[in-house]
């Protein structure tokens, strides 16, 4: 027995509309063309036909059902963009998704497009990112290779391969999180030196990422993680820097390149620190002299230490 919507739907649907609904153990839909208020009861007796159709919502613009001829059945929105081209993206599949979270998916997308914005636009830039491994090969060609030195890139090439890449090279580098980059520091603790070097090769990255707009202002993951304490690296004094250390002091004992070691005083700065100053203080201070400031001295071109 058929029954036409007009008498079940009154007070939702227009009179020129053309819906028909089929009374059998239930309301069950077959075929329309107008908007009606969706429910979940609705969306699920909806039957499949030869062609796809639509189910619109009359409480929210351009949101609808789109119910397939394999059964399948989607909840879209149909909008214009800010340019007048007409999209409609799917919010969900029914069953996997709720009609009221697709609806509120749809509201909020409408807020967006209200605002000038783009929501499937934005979608599909989002899926364009690069991996960290695509992004890493940029980073090499775009930045390294033009700003470092060759030792410089060298090292970056070997974090990145052995460090970066194997941890989270698959990943986006829009969905690098801090949580990856502390766990990848935590796991190279045992050499905190490397562990140094990536994380602040890693935070280069990040800026860049920044900068060539692939991910958000101000996001960097590397912010507030902290550096291992390094250890202070020290050398002994070569031969040669003690021989030429002894010759400058046997100058100044003897007397001898008088001219040179008078302009030599004049010319000096007396802060604190400075290698002259310390040669000055060398029977003062117990035979000590800091070797750094024995390298900074022998190898300057200074006329008391020719």
């Amino acid at each position: 027995m058929e029954h036409s919507i007009g008498v079940y739907y009154q007070t939702s649907v227009r009179p020129a509309s053309k819906v028909h609904m089929v009374r059998w153990k239930g309301w069950r839909v077959i075929k329309t063309s107008t908007a009606i208020r969706l429910t979940k009861s609705l969306v699920e007796k909806a039957e499949p036909q030869e062609k796809p159709y639509y189910l619109w919502d009359n409480r929210l613009s351009g949101f609808g059902c789109r119910i397939y001829p394999t059964g399948k059945k989607s909840y879209i929105l149909a909008y214009r963009n800010e340019t007048g081209v007409q999209k409609r993206p799917v919010l969900g599949r029914h069953g996997i998704i709720t009609l009221e979270d697709a609806r509120e998916k749809a509201r909020k997308w409408l807020l967006d497009v209200a605002a000038g914005c783009d929501p499937l636009e934005e979608k599909k830039a989002e899926r364009k990112r690069p991996a960290v491994r695509d992004f890493a090969e940029r980073y090499i060609t775009d930045y390294a290779i033009i700003k470092k030195k060759p030792s410089s890139i060298r090292s970056d090439k070997s974090n990145l391969r052995n460090h970066i890449l194997p941890a989270m090279g698959h990943k986006r580098i829009d969905h690098i999180t801090r949580r990856d980059i502390q766990r990848l520091h935590s796991a190279m603790r045992d050499t905190p030196g490397a562990a140094n070097h990536v994380l602040a090769l890693l935070s280069k990255m990040m800026n860049l990422a920044e900068k060539w707009e692939e991910r958000p202002d101000f996001s960097n993951p590397c912010r507030h993680i902290e550096k291992y304490k390094g250890k202070k690296l020290g050398r002994y004094i070569k031969p040669e820097e003690f021989k030429r250390l002894g010759e400058v002091a046997a100058a100044r004992r003897t007397g001898s390149n008088t001219h040179a070691r008078r302009r030599w005083r004049r010319s000096r700065p007396h802060g604190p620190g400075h290698p002259a100053s310390d040669l000055d203080r060398l029977p003062r201070r117990g035979g000590f002299i800091p070797p750094m400031a024995i390298y900074r001295f022998c190898h300057q071109d200074h006329p008391a230490a020719r």
